[in-house]
This record gives structure tokens, C-alpha cells and sequence, in this order.
């Protein structure tokens, strides 16, 4: 569960010592968004990749790798501390967000549409952590980052977390533009129409040039293949033309997008063979999620990919969110050509990583991987440990439910347990059971015809959630099953037609307006009250107007003014007394030229 590496500090110290003279190169590249079969090796038949697939020819591919968390800011974070986004407290994918919180805490309440409370999830990787560049660093390292980062921007940024170079990172959870003008301060742009993988491949390779005489370690972290999804024309026109309906793999886009990738994978290791240092170079290469196949999804309304066989993708604590490709490459150490089942973890990049450079972590040094040197080295098969993983968040409403729902999960050997917090009668937890030797789709749940095998999977992940101290859902005691949401925008619209009937507007941020005309459209005319929060104010008591059934045309619709002219305000809430029916049917917000900010028919 919890390992703790190291010895006294004079060990450590002389353990680098004796190791600096050969310390190996290190080149971590991370795709993201890219799923399981989303390469030729792993089983596409649509996509394209043959530097990957030269990668796997080389170093050992392994096919029961995982992400620690089915979304990108989690699983890198897990990677840089070497901890379970459960104990770091960063669960979900937040590094873009305005507020910094560096501590999960849980809120008293929350929405009468969840069934569970969910924390506040950590918004930074705290500085306060020993960051694998750090380590490194620490051990002579040249270390740099180029790409995508997702942690926080400014004092949170890579450039303050051990890494002496750096082009890209920051907040962005995506670049606003795969092509030049890239609009993100992190990277500059280049001419016209260059590409952001391929600029921050050229700068990588240019860093590896001129640190050949120093041991270095690269993050290579593409922006390839999440969204927007945009690649070069000639490449989408490629795959047109190869493009078969009848493969789940079939947008042609995301194909041209995995070429791009794959070509950056292919310049690296050019590079690296060109000044003769392919051969004390370790490569992992991995992606930080499984892939997106939702429709209608942020960025597209198609499914951009497919995780077949595996269940769900994206989001998921499912197989197809959570297993991703690994592959790792190490000349004279790593056996070419090598297929390994061993279980592994985006957190077992950090003590491997030191491991393989001989620097032996601090005493007092929490690492929640595993070394994964022994598999590389043919010296074991398997390793003994556990696979955990914490999502303590909704995702993808539809209009009636959320299709993803906090839960955590723990794989030992060929079964996997997921526990659903409070999904449930009565806010009970639920559990699901799956043999994935036999049963790698996720279709069959055993939890109720293999109890006691449930009860030993659900104790060994409390101990888990225990030991690391995360904060996990609880069940929510508004819950209300006639709830249901809208979204505007950024603006999300959770209503309520029956018993007390509501409707109330949550924004991400406030408006840019001090005063609004809310505008409501009932089907049964009623008296009620809005209430608001502002900038400077954060309770609805202290915002509040009434109306009446005076307020209200023939038509069933009324303007109501709100807002003092001071603050800009946030959220609105509208309460109706006395229905007997369902009486909304749509809500307005419009600026004082009665331009409309906030639409919504309900």
C-alpha cells in the first residue's frame, strides 16, 4: 500500500556517488488523451504509428499499465511526486482553475442533483513536493519540460519544480491553437501555421544537443491527441481516404493527430541515435489517460476514438479510462522486443526512474510506486503490489444522469473492485466485481456471486483510502431525484419542477454585470423570490427580490431587476411558491439593453 523508500542520508549521498559515472539519460514523453489500441503495436488497425511501434521492437511494452487517474492533472501529478492523486488530494483535473488550493477539504453541502458530496479538489502541485526533476536535478541533472502541463500556472509552473528549461505548461489544459498563433504566453509563437508538437519536439531535441555531455532528463509532454482536434490537411485527407465505417477507429482527424504524435516519437529518437546516445538513454513512453470516447463531447460530437475492448474510455474508472500504453526502452538493460503483463503505475515512473540512475530516496521520502527495474531486467514477471485508483467526481451529464460517478478502485492479480460512493439506495455505496483474465470488457459483474472475494477487495481499498488520507464522497442528504441540469456556456442551470420548485444559475465565474434583468417565462404564474451572490458577497440571503403574480403579462413571462450596481454577480437563484404543476419553461438573463447574457428553455 504505502512504500517508503530509502536509507540515512550519507547512504543516498554515496549511492549517487557511485552511481553518477553511468548515470542513463532519461526521455519521458507522455501523450494525451491517448487510449489503449490507440497505436498499431497495441492493435489499431486505423491509426498509424510505426516509431511507436519501433519503440516497442526495441524496449518491452507492457499491456497492464495504468494511469493513476482516468484524467490528465492527476496523473501527472502522480508522476512528478511519485503519489496517488488520493493522497496528494489532486483528483481531478483542475490546474486551469482561478482559485488555488493546495489541500482537498470537503464542502457541507452540495446540490440537490449529486447523490454525493465530492471534495474540493487540489488546484496545484505544491511546490512542497520533492518532484522527480527535483531528484534528479539534485543528482546532477540537467533537467527540462517541454509541453503540456495542467498543474498551475505562475509560482506552480514546471520552471519553479526542478526543471532548469522549460517551453510550454502552465494552467492550459489543452493549446488554444494546435497551429501557430499558438495564443498561449507559455509558448511562443513561430511561423505561420508551425506546428506546437513538432516546435516543442525541436526544442527538446535542441536541449538534448547541447546537454550530450551531461546525464539529462526530458519531459516531452505532447499536446497530441486531445482536443481541439486539428492536424495538418494533407494528413486528415490521408485518412480520409483510408477511413473504414465499420472500424470503431474511424475519424480521420484523430488518426492524423496520432501520426503527429508518433512522428514527434520518431524525431526524439532520431536525435538520440544521431549523437550516439540512443544506447544510455532511458525512454518511457506512456500516455496520461485512456481515450476520449464520448459524443458530443467539448470538442467534438463524434466519438474521436474507440477503446475496444475495453469498457468506456475518458473520465472513466473503467478499464478503458484507466489503462493506457507503457513502453520502455533501455539498450543492454531492457530485453528488445519484450511483452510484460506485470502490473504498472503512472507512479512507479519515480522510483524507477531513480532506481535506474542509483539515487536512493530520502528516509523520510513517501513514494506510493513501485520500482519497475526488476521486469525491465527479466529478473521478475510480476511485482508485488496492488493497483488503487480515486475519481471522486461527476462527469457528462446527459439530461437525467451523470454517466460518470465517484468511484475508486483497487486490482489485485486478475480481479478488479470499484466501489461507487453513495450511487446506491439510500445512499449506500455500490460495488462492482470483474475478472479481467476473463472478462477484460468489464460485462459480467461478480460482486454479489463472489461476496467474499467483494468484501476482501472493499477492505484492502479502505486501508488504501485510509492510509492516504483522501478526502472521499460522501452521501448527500439534499440529494433531490427530480433535480436535473442545463448547460449555457459556463453557465450551469440545475432546476426543479416539482414539490419546492427552483431553478438556480452557477457560474464558473461572475458575470461582467452589476445589474441584469432576470426574465421568466412560467406555464403556471406564481409568486416566488430570486436571490443572487455577487463578486463580493458569496451568501444568497443577502440578495433578494420578491415577485408576484402582478409582476407577470398574459403571456407568462416578467422581467425582474436585480443587482445593486456595485458587485458583479455570480450565481441566481429563482424560487416559486404555491405551484401545483410544473411551472418553469424558460429563464433569460439580459443586460440592461435587454441583451440577452443567459438563455435557457426549460
Amino acid at each position: 500500500m504505502r512504500y517508503v523508500f530509502g536509507f540515512y542520508a550519507y547512504f543516498s549521498m554515496l549511492s549517487i556517488l557511485q552511481a553518477s559515472a553511468a548515470q542513463p539519460n532519461i526521455v519521458l514523453i507522455l501523450a494525451d488523451d491517448l487510449g489503449w489500441t490507440d497505436t498499431a503495436v497495441y492493435g489499431s488497425t486505423y491509426y498509424q504509428t510505426p516509431n511507436i511501434d519501433k519503440l516497442a521492437k526495441q524496449g518491452m511494452r507492457f499491456t497492464e499499465a495504468y494511469a493513476a487517474c482516468p484524467l490528465c492533472s492527476p496523473t501527472r501529478a502522480s508522476i512528478m511526486s511519485g503519489q496517488y492523486p488520493a493522497r496528494i488530494g489532486m483528483t481531478a483535473a483542475f490546474g486551469h482553475v482561478k482559485e488555488v488550493r493546495l489541500k482537498a477539504g470537503m464542502p457541507e453541502s452540495a446540490s440537490p442533483l449529486f447523490k454525493a458530496v465530492t471534495p474540493n479538489a487540489v488546484t496545484r502541485l505544491d511546490t512542497a513536493h520533492y518532484t522527480l526533476a527535483e531528484a534528479l536535478k539534485g543528482a546532477g541533472y540537467s533537467t527540462a519540460h517541454f509541453g503540456k502541463w495542467h498543474m498551475g500556472s505562475g509560482e506552480y509552473m514546471a520552471k519553479y519544480q526542478g526543471f532548469d528549461v522549460t517551453m510550454g505548461g502552465g494552467g492550459y489544459p489543452a493549446p488554444v491553437s494546435y497551429f501557430s498563433p499558438y495564443k498561449m504566453d507559455t509558448v511562443p509563437d513561430g511561423p505561420v501555421g508551425e506546428h506546437i508538437d513538432r516546435k516543442i519536439t525541436g526544442e527538446a531535441v535542441k536541449f538534448i544537443r547541447e546537454h550530450k555531455k551531461d546525464p539529462f532528463y526530458v519531459n516531452l509532454w505532447l499536446y497530441d491527441v486531445h482536443g481541439p482536434f486539428q492536424a495538418d490537411a494533407d494528413l486528415i485527407k490521408k485518412y480520409e481516404q483510408l477511413c473504414d465505417p465499420e472500424n470503431p477507429q474511424h475519424l480521420p482527424v484523430m488518426a492524423a493527430m496520432v501520426e503527429t504524435m508518433d512522428s514527434c516519437v520518431g524525431e526524439i529518437m532520431n536525435a538520440l541515435k544521431d549523437l550516439g546516445l540512443d544506447k544510455n538513454t532511458i525512454v518511457i513512453f506512456s500516455s496520461d489517460n485512456g481515450g476520449l470516447v464520448d459524443e458530443g463531447n467539448y470538442y467534438s460530437q463524434q466519438p474521436p476514438t474507440s477503446n475496444a475492448p475495453l469498457r468506456e474510455g475518458k473520465g472513466y474508472n473503467y478499464e478503458g479510462g484507466t489503462r493506457v500504453p507503457l513502453i520502455i526502452r533501455w539498450p543492454g538493460r531492457v530485453e528488445a522486443g519484450a511483452v510484460s503483463g506485470a502490473l504498472a503505475s503512472s507512479v512507479d515512473f519515480y522510483p524507477t526512474v531513480l532506481d535506474a540512475a542509483g539515487i536512493v530516496p530520502s528516509k523520510d521520502q513517501v513514494l506510493d510506486g513501485v520500482s519497475l527495474l526488476p521486469v525491465l531486467e527479466g529478473k521478475s514477471l510480476q511485482l508485488d503490489r496492488d493497483i488503487f485508483c480515486l475519481f471522486s467526481h461527476y462527469l457528462h451529464y446527459t439530461g437525467d444522469r451523470f454517466l460518470v460517478e465517484p468511484s475508486a478502485t483497487v486490482r489485485r492479480g486478475d480481479y478488479k473492485l470499484m466501489r461507487f460512493f453513495a450511487r446506491g439506495p439510500g445512499g449506500q455505496d455500490e460495488l462492482e466485481l470483474y475478472n479481467l483474465k476473463d472478462d477484460i470488457g468489464e460485462s459480467r459483474n461478480l460482486a454479489d456471486t463472489m461476496p467474499e472475494k467483494s468484501v476482501e477487495l472493499n477492505a484492502l481499498l479502505q486501508s488504501y483510502l485510509d492510509d492516504s488520507d483522501a478526502c472521499v464522497p460522501v452521501a448527500n442528504k439534499s440529494y433531490n431525484p427530480n433535480v436535473r441540469m442545463k448547460q449555457v456556456g459556463h453557465t450551469y442551470i440545475t432546476y426543479c419542477q416539482q414539490e419546492q420548485p427552483y431553478v438556480f444559475l452557477f457560474n464558473d465565474n461572475p458575470m461582467p454585470h452589476k445589474k441584469v434583468a432576470v426574465k421568466l417565462r412560467l406555464d403556471c404564474v406564481s409568486p416566488g423570490k430570486i436571490l443572487w451572490t455577487t463578486k463580493a458577497s458569496a451568501s444568497l440571503k443577502d440578495h433578494t427580490v420578491s415577485f408576484t403574480r402582478k409582476d407577470f403579462d398574459q403571456a407568462g413571462e416578467a422581467e425582474i431587476l436585480i443587482g445593486d450596481g456595485t458587485s458583479e454577480i455570480k450565481d441566481i437563484r429563482i424560487e416559486v411558491y404555491g405551484a401545483t404543476e410544473a411551472p418553469f419553461s424558460g429563464v433569460a438573463v439580459l443586460k440592461e439593453n435587454r441583451t440577452e447574457v443567459i438563455s435557457v428553455d426549460l
